[in-house]
């Protein structure tokens, strides 16, 4: 019982003792975040934030989702995001932190996340948050492949010239993704072997698909000849079935990469129009 008695007693001296340094550590914490020593800094916080249980020091969740967001650690920046917007009471600022979390999943390709994020941004009459808003939409959306609803929110950060280039940008994009289609290039492939890579412009593994699918043609019918349909077909079940559908499949992801560059161009000649017109510059102060 002694024992006990004694343990409670020492732990509760410690911990007071403790809570008297958090003080500190938090004064440190704070000065290695100005100097940018995110690591020692995340260090500190996290200290703090163990055994702050009256919650004096809540802007510390604020610094810790940045310093995670600097680190491209997103779900763990988003998870101090939402703890920060929490405890705010001020909209404006709430709308900050939903549009650092937009970011986060942008950042983190995760577009449809960003989407749902943007319903929690507060109604407001403020053209900033209006224009901030409907420029996160539009790259969410250009990132989920609706590029008419893209097109259409992006189209409202410009004036009418932008409008048309933006139009023009977008209708290339869309032929561009026709011409090609992971679906109709991979076809291509089955129907030809080695078309659909030498389509997307790898002519030397296209050229070695087509002839490497012929030549097991050929000695799987030889051995069908010289031995029995049985032998010759177990050829062809194996080695033909397996680079028939490894071309086809390779034609495919070339089709997907070539349509992911082209994305990133794309959305780099839409960011470049609206620079232009001086809205990004206002959305994202």
């Amino acid at each position: 019982m002694m024992h006990k008695i004694l343990y409670i007693v020492l732990f509760n001296f410690v911990l007071n003792l403790y809570a008297q340094d958090i003080y500190q550590i938090k004064k440190f914490a704070d000065e290695q975040y100005r100097l940018n020593n995110t690591n020692l800094a995340l260090k500190e916080y996290q200290r703090v934030f163990l055994f702050d249980k009256k919650h004096e020091f809540n802007d510390i969740y604020l610094k810790i989702a940045n310093i995670f967001d600097k680190k491209n650690d997103y779900k763990q920046a988003i998870k101090y995001y939402n703890l920060a917007w929490q405890i705010i009471p001020n909209d404006s600022i709430k709308n900050e932190i939903i549009f650092k979390k937009v970011l986060c999943q942008l950042k983190d390709e995760n577009y449809f996340g960003a989407l749902n994020e943007l319903y929690e941004v507060s109604d407001s009459s403020s053209e900033y948050f209006k224009l901030k808003t409907k420029l996160y939409e539009g790259i969410a959306l250009f990132g989920v492949g609706d590029y008419k609803s893209s097109e259409k929110s992006l189209s409202e950060l410009v004036n009418q010239k932008g409008k048309d280039s933006i139009k023009i940008i977008f209708k290339s994009f869309i032929k561009f993704n026709k011409k090609f289609n992971p679906d109709r290039i991979e076809k291509m492939s089955r129907i030809l072997p080695g078309l659909g890579q030498i389509y997307t412009g790898d002519i030397k593994n296209g050229i070695n698909s087509l002839a490497l699918i012929l030549a097991i043609s050929y000695y799987a019918a030889l051995t069908a000849v010289n031995y029995s349909w049985f032998d010759g077909l177990l050829i062809l079940s194996s080695w033909f079935t397996r680079y028939y559908n490894g071309g086809a499949g390779k034609a495919r992801e070339l089709a997907e990469q070539k349509i992911l560059k082209q994305k990133s161009k794309v959305y780099d000649e839409i960011i470049k129009v609206i620079e232009n017109n001086n809205i990004l510059q206002h959305a994202t102060q």
